[in-house]
């Protein structure tokens, strides 16, 4: 018998396993193939992080006065997800960058204490170990959790024939309601009462740390 309560991890990556965001990590990466542009490339980002701060604020702000449910609060943040991640694909913030390279800068992000020792007990015991984040590299994901995950559920960038990234994003993961309907999907039933003697126990725990997280944990 398993020395844990559960037999399935489901965990978001950024701020979760990672000790920060690495959307900025991401970037820059894709900034060092702009050799003779990287100061413009770079300043144009910082344009884009003001103008979702701008707005992030604005959605928080204007929910002080008029909340209504946890659901639309949630809503409010997905409209602005999604319109930030279109004038990022716009923009071609992203162009340029390879799996290959990108599996190499994952693995040099830097992890939260002892991330790497749970989750490699844990499925050294037969706990499923799977990852559901709102990245939009794979592949960077791959990277930094080689070994450590079963499977791993994201967003991805779209490669051209030569192997590059074009800058756009294949989207699966995006939102909270994104994020519960992908940990439905994916989490294990609860015992049955015959098997265990508690139908109460459910055997999925869910570990995220952000907005788009609240949903899945509860």
């Amino acid at each position: 018998m398993s020395q844990y309560p559960i037999d399935k991890l489901i965990t978001d990556f950024d701020e979760t396993i990672s000790e920060r965001d690495t959307i900025s990590t991401l970037v820059h990466t894709a900034a060092d193939s702009h050799t003779h542009e990287k100061e413009e490339f770079l300043a144009a980002w910082q344009e884009m992080v003001q103008w979702f701060l701008t707005r992030y604020h604005r959605v928080c702000d204007a929910w002080q006065d008029h909340r209504h449910s946890l659901v639309d609060y949630l809503k409010s943040f997905e409209e602005l997800e999604t319109a930030s991640i279109q004038r990022v694909m716009s923009k071609g913030f992203l162009e340029g960058l390879t799996r290959d390279g990108l599996r190499t800068v994952g693995a040099t992000v830097t992890k939260r204490a002892d991330v790497d020792r749970v989750l490699f007990q844990l499925r050294q015991a037969g706990i499923a170990v799977e990852i559901l984040s709102a990245n939009w590299s794979e592949a960077l994901i791959q990277g930094a959790t080689e070994g450590l995950c079963d499977q791993i559920t994201t967003n991805s960038l779209q490669y051209d024939a030569a192997g590059r990234s074009t800058g756009d994003i294949h989207l699966h993961v995006v939102s909270a309601r994104d994020k519960l309907r992908k940990f439905r999907s994916r989490k294990k039933n609860p015992p049955r009462p015959d098997e265990t003697g508690d139908g109460e126990i459910t055997r999925t725990l869910y570990i995220g740390d952000s907005i788009s997280d609240f949903l899945a944990i509860l």
